[in-house]
């Protein structure tokens, strides 16, 4: 039953994430916003709310709330992971030069804007549980700081959009020729279904997480990082896959590289919402091991921005030095996640 569930659902992400693209396009076509900025906060912000349900919903529904912080901190820097990863499948559909090769200098801008959030939640993690003392109930400044880091983001990015309108994604889509509150309509719409598959992804996930695996004459879980850092963060990351390839595939490369970055952006100003509702100790109640996908994430996001100021211009087969990169540093970072925790 959970794998009929998961194609099911996985049928209704495809539909739903390829008409939330081409809608994405059309709204920046009749509001002359550009993709790089429609992707990065609406699609974005579609994209990332089965994240913000699962995260938000797990810190509320789990009674342990050490467990929980994990089950949440690894969906969320495990998403961040995933999204850089996508990157690598974007660079295989690309024929010419790498997926980032042919993105604009401004997504440098939201990606940075990403790592730097993420150093600001490492920093969290340090001071309220190496330093401790006074700090371990002051982790909420962290989560303050986040908040306001995401708000400077958006208003930096549609700034710099503004001001140069000719980094514009040439789309090969017929124009758009009905009426606006239609588009938006329909956008809505898409982004309900968008975020209803996602969370059903998350619960088949969190089902099939929860399986205790038989090793010769012993059993072993694989404990609450890694369960949100693989399952959590893969299944509730389908959405950003879907919607990322069909804006890559009808030229809108901007939008889907603004979807990725804007996502990751999305995700970690979701901890001060998760660290609101368990009274501003999120930090506390996290465990160190969240740094391994927090690091991993920043590590991916810098090979990404180093990628885009300087493009591939050679490749190995169907990727990138860039890509390879960061499949490998993916795969590295969540070998190293479950021989830390898993038992």
């Amino acid at each position: 039953m959970l794998l009929v569930e998961f194609c099911a659902c996985a049928v209704l992400v495809i539909l739903a994430g390829t008409r939330l693209s081409r809608y994405g396009n059309w709204i920046g076509e009749v509001t002359g916003l550009s993709g790089a900025w429609i992707g990065m906060v609406f699609l974005a912000a579609a994209t990332s709310l089965p994240e913000l349900a699962t995260a938000l919903g797990t810190v509320l529904a789990v009674a342990d709330k050490h467990a929980a912080a994990d089950l949440a901190f690894g969906d969320l820097f495990g998403s961040c992971a995933f999204n850089l990863l996508i990157i690598v499948l974007l660079d295989v559909l690309s024929r010419k030069t790498s997926a980032l090769g042919v993105g604009r200098r401004g997504q440098v801008l939201t990606a940075g804007g990403g790592a730097v959030m993420l150093g600001v939640a490492a920093v969290g993690f340090v001071m309220t549980q190496v330093v401790g003392g006074v700090l371990h109930d002051f982790g909420w400044v962290f989560s303050l700081i986040i908040l306001v880091s995401y708000l400077l983001m958006v208003r930096m990015s549609f700034n710099y959009e503004r001001a140069r309108p000719d980094e514009r994604d040439e789309v090969s889509e017929a124009p758009y020729r009905g009426s606006r509150g239609s588009l938006y309509a329909r956008f809505v719409l898409a982004a309900a279904l968008i975020v209803v598959s996602g969370l059903w992804l998350a619960k088949i996930g969190e089902a099939l997480a929860m399986v205790e695996f038989r090793l010769g004459a012993g059993t072993f879980t694989l404990g609450e990082s890694f369960v949100g850092t693989l399952f959590l963060a893969v299944a509730t990351s389908m959405p950003e896959v879907v919607v990322t390839v069909a804006a890559f595939r009808v030229g809108a490369v901007n939008m889907a590289l603004g979807n990725l970055f804007g996502s990751n952006v999305f995700n970690v100003a979701i901890i001060p919402v998760c660290d609101a509702a368990v009274g501003g100790r999120l930090f506390a109640y996290g465990s160190m091991r969240n740094l391994i996908p927090l690091g991993l994430a920043v590590v991916m996001t810098g090979v990404a921005i180093v990628s885009l100021m300087r493009p591939v211009k050679r490749r190995a087969g169907r990727l990138g030095w860039d890509s390879a990169l960061l499949l490998i540093l993916y795969v590295a970072g969540m070998i190293a996640l479950l021989r830390s925790g898993g038992h």
